[in-house]
């Protein structure tokens, strides 16, 4: 007998982040979604694709 909350592997709605991309720059982000757009069935790259700080992750130091 299960409850109902197990699940059989992650659960996506369309509109959920499917690739983030590790940088915060807003420019490398537009130009990675204009090479990824068309590349990927099924990717919306305006609404998929998205920076590291919209999953929160920190920016990193840079070295040097």
């Amino acid at each position: 007998m299960t409850d109902g909350a197990a699940q059989h592997g992650p659960t996506q709605d369309n509109n959920s982040p499917r690739l983030v991309l590790a940088t915060h720059n807003q420019g490398k982000l537009r130009e990675l979604r204009e090479l990824l757009r068309g590349q990927v069935p099924g990717l919306d790259v305006d609404t998929q694709v998205v920076d590291a700080g919209a999953v929160g992750a920190p920016t990193s130091p840079r070295p040097g």
